[in-house]
């Protein structure tokens, strides 16, 4: 799984800190956002990368991912399934399906998070 990042970005800096939380993993058509976003962005330490799917088939796969790349499954809940490896953790989230990332953004105050 590869990620497509645009060469000409700006925001290499960023994503290079969203790509260490997530101790590089990738699974196919997830979309990060959440709290991770706005670390990355504001300079504060990344507590954690939440993945949000556009279909129950993508998640499923993103969690065999992580189960093949080495993640420890800490907690499965209705809303999300949160693996760990190291000090790194990952909640592939399964609440709602989102077919693009300004979906999951309309869905959410993450200024709540805050």
């Amino acid at each position: 799984m590869e990620m497509h990042i645009s060469p000409a970005t700006k925001h290499r800096a960023e994503l290079a800190k969203i790509m260490a939380a997530a101790d590089s993993f990738q699974p196919e058509r997830g979309i990060i956002a959440g709290g991770a976003l706005t670390s990355a962005f504001t300079g504060r330490e990344i507590n954690d990368i939440d993945i949000y799917f556009g279909c129950v088939g993508d998640f499923q796969l993103a969690v065999q991912d992580a189960y093949d790349e080495g993640w420890w499954c800490v907690s499965a809940t209705d809303r999300a399934v949160t693996f760990i490896r190291g000090p790194r953790v990952i909640q592939l989230m399964c609440f709602g399906f989102f077919a693009s990332p300004a979906e999951v953004f309309d869905a959410f105050d993450f200024t709540a998070c805050m």
